[in-house]
C-alpha cells in the first residue's frame, strides 16, 4: 500500500488557520509552527533566552536526535511573540508552558481551530 503524503496548506490557509485561533495562546504555537517548522514538542521547550533577536534566530535545544539547532526568526514571529509576552505575567508563562506540553495539545488545537474554519 502506498505512502499516504501529507496534506500542506496554501497562503491563505495558514492564514484562515491562524486567524481562527480561539486565544492568544493557540495563536502564539500556530504562528511559531508554521513560521519556524520546529516540531511541537520543540516549540514547547522554547524559553526566552532561546530568542536571539539581534541574529535573528530561535535557539532549539535538544530538537531531534538530541541534536541543537539555530531556525530563522522573522521581523513578524519576532513581534508577535514580544506582543504575546509583553502581556503576560511570569505565572501566567509559566502555566502555558505546562498547558501546551502536554501531549494532547496539537489535537486540542486542530480540535478548537477546525470548528472555526475549513480546510482541506
Amino acid at each position: 500500500m502506498p505512502q499516504k503524503l501529507p496534506i500542506v496548506l496554501n497562503h491563505e490557509e495558514v492564514v484562515r488557520l491562524i486567524d481562527a485561533a480561539p486565544n492568544r495562546l493557540y495563536r502564539r504555537i500556530l504562528v511559531l509552527l508554521c513560521a519556524t517548522g520546529v516540531r511541537r514538542t520543540e516549540a514547547a521547550r522554547i524559553e526566552v533566552e532561546d530568542i536571539d533577536s539581534k541574529r535573528k534566530v530561535i535557539h532549539i535545544r535538544q530538537g531531534k536526535g538530541a541534536r541543537d539547532r539555530d531556525v530563522p526568526l522573522s521581523p513578524k514571529l519576532l513581534e508577535e511573540l514580544r506582543s504575546y509576552w509583553q502581556r503576560k505575567s511570569r505565572a501566567d508563562t509559566e502555566y502555558d508552558a505546562e498547558r501546551w506540553s502536554d501531549l494532547d495539545t496539537d489535537s486540542r488545537i486542530r480540535t478548537r481551530c477546525s470548528s472555526r474554519v475549513t480546510l482541506p
